[in-house]
């Protein structure tokens, strides 16, 4: 189906997350900000977004910051990459405590 005359207001709000990457990307930018990237999508448009993110690092070199609240995700990040939370009770819980 051919949306490119709609209006954003009318999409999804997967549609629209998506959307917001994509205007995100356009610049090409050295780094990205995104603020739970995944939030509202179905699983395999959030694996395709994950896999263009993880190519968007190694390729191109692009730093990535971002938040999310779906653990898994954040477990899946790169091997070199460095993760934070400010949640006490998410430490404990990870360490076993």
């Amino acid at each position: 189906m051919d949306r490119r005359n709609d209006q954003a207001k009318q999409f999804s709000g997967g549609m629209r997350r998506r959307l917001e990457i994509a205007r995100g990307l356009l610049h090409t930018p050295k780094i990205l900000f995104l603020d739970e990237p995944t939030l509202g999508l179905d699983p395999q448009t959030r694996n395709q977004v994950w896999g263009h993110v993880r190519r968007l690092n190694e390729l191109q070199r692009v730093t990535v910051f971002l938040t999310t609240h779906y653990m898994e995700e954040a477990d899946r990040l790169p091997g070199g990459s460095r993760s934070s939370t400010t949640d006490a009770s998410w430490r404990r819980a990870r360490r076993g405590n």
